[in-house]
């Protein structure tokens, strides 16, 4: 066992990890640490992305039954961010 690290943490690596195959296998950007995930969607129009963010949190559900797991909403936020491109002009 690696120093400083506890049995039930590389127990939980080993689970998030076979997560973090079927999302990334998937297409989706999954990361993980610890027992945190993250997920990023990427899209040009917000309900491509509420689309392709329902599709990845449906497999992470499906994922957490099999493996008898709950996701907490309490622990759970969704952060959306934009970016726009501000074209200026030479008069």
């Amino acid at each position: 066992m690696t120093a400083g690290r506890s049995f039930v943490s590389l127990l939980v690596e080993q689970v998030v990890d076979r997560l973090l195959t079927i999302t990334n296998d998937l297409g989706f950007s999954t990361f993980g640490y610890a027992d945190d995930i993250v997920m990023i969607v990427l899209g040009k129009f917000a309900h491509t992305v509420r689309e392709i963010m329902q599709e990845a949190l449906n497999v992470l559900v499906k994922w957490a039954v099999k493996e008898c797991l709950n996701i907490s909403p309490h622990k759970t936020a969704i952060v959306p961010y934009a970016y726009w491109t501000v074209h200026h002009l030479d008069i």
